[in-house]
């Protein structure tokens, strides 16, 4: 944890202004309380910590972001949080590459050298854009996915109409026991797949 003192960036310029040192002291603390919040995925720590002081420097220059939840900074922060809740980069590839972005943000934000509202919120719409692309992603997979259940659904339920239907036209039919076996289980499951790929009419 990095205390709040002169070894903070922006602290100088606060000894003679009181605003100003409450404007650290808030910031500060609001950092303290990402570090500090047991729902954040480790990895993503290092990130957060990185734009301390450039957070600091935006809210030495923009006194709205002190004023309002709806800062870009805070925004920003807000979706780190939230990813890095529900992210386990270790094993999961979408979460290993909101990490890599979050960390490459993270430098570039702390690498500006005027860094103000209008960056953090750019920085916020490309993690919106990666995660957007990730939902897409996965509503395709998960389409793909009930298409897949819905037709394994109606094949079990045509085979199981088919193979009765069988036992039925079998009753008179003078055969085997194997033959009856084959007509009725093996012989239904072509039909289904046969009548879902082709239709009723296929040949």
């Amino acid at each position: 944890r990095r205390p709040a003192g002169p070894r903070e960036p922006g602290a100088g310029l606060a000894a003679g202004a009181p605003a100003r040192r409450r404007t650290i002291e808030f910031v500060l603390r609001m950092f303290d309380a990402f570090a500090l919040d047991p729902l954040l995925a480790p990895a993503f720590a290092p990130a957060i910590g990185r734009i301390r002081g450039s957070a600091l420097r935006v809210a030495l220059a923009d006194a709205d972001m002190v004023e309002s939840t709806r800062h870009p900074v805070w925004q920003f922060l807000d979706r780190v949080g939230e990813i890095a809740t529900a992210c386990a980069p270790a094993t999961d590839t979408r979460g290993a590459a909101l990490l890599g972005l979050c960390q490459a943000l993270s430098d570039q934000l702390a690498g500006a050298r005027s860094p103000d509202a209008a960056l953090y919120r750019r920085a916020h719409s490309q993690l919106d854009g990666l995660l957007l692309n990730q939902f897409k992603t996965q509503f395709v997979s998960a389409q793909s996915t009930m298409q897949s259940l819905q037709l394994l659904e109606r094949r079990e339920l045509l085979e199981r109409h088919l193979s009765q239907r069988l036992v039925d036209q079998m009753v008179p039919v003078r055969t085997t026991p194997l033959v009856r076996r084959f007509m009725t289980g093996p012989w239904a499951r072509v039909l289904a797949e046969s009548i879902l790929r082709e239709g009723e009419q296929g040949e």
